[in-house]
């Protein structure tokens, strides 16, 4: 629901501004003030890991068959592989559930009324997005590694 909810404010801040230089998700290509730009590069890197979400889903769906396939031969030779593709599916679910939580508990208009708490909720936003997006790319790595073995 509160992900709803900040699609929908997303929306509807593009929506609300005819400016030629606001973007359509709401802010603007050349920031007018220090709390424009963090908030133009925590969705920036919040975009980015975005990007990755079908492929965590992809990568999760055929580590999940390949576990699913090797247990039915039901060899002990092949256990230690199906407990490593489980391993990397519950990493990709993670990956995707902390992208998950920090986009609830994100409030993009959070402290506007008070530049210097906004710029401190902001670089705090910043690192945390960047530190999902981070686990994001390493478990597709992960992920992408083995499904080539």
């Amino acid at each position: 629901m509160k992900n709803l909810s900040l699609i929908a404010l997303l929306f509807l801040v593009s929506c609300g501004s005819n400016s030629s230089d606001e973007r359509k998700n709401g802010y603007s290509d050349v920031p007018k003030n220090p709390e424009d730009s963090l908030f133009q590069d925590v969705m920036k890197l919040h975009d980015e890991a975005m990007s990755k979400m079908k492929k965590l889903a992809v990568y999760r769906n055929q580590l999940n068959s390949r576990v699913d396939s090797i247990n039915k031969i039901k060899s002990s030779a092949k256990e230690s592989l199906a407990k490593k593709y489980s391993e990397l599916s519950t990493e990709l679910q993670h990956a995707e559930d902390e992208m998950n939580t920090w986009m609830e508990q994100f409030s993009i208009d959070s402290a506007q009324e008070d530049v210097s708490r906004r710029i401190t909720y902001l670089e705090s936003e910043k690192a945390k997005v960047s530190r999902v997006k981070d686990e994001i790319l390493s478990a597709l790595s992960k992920a992408d590694s083995a499904l080539k073995e």
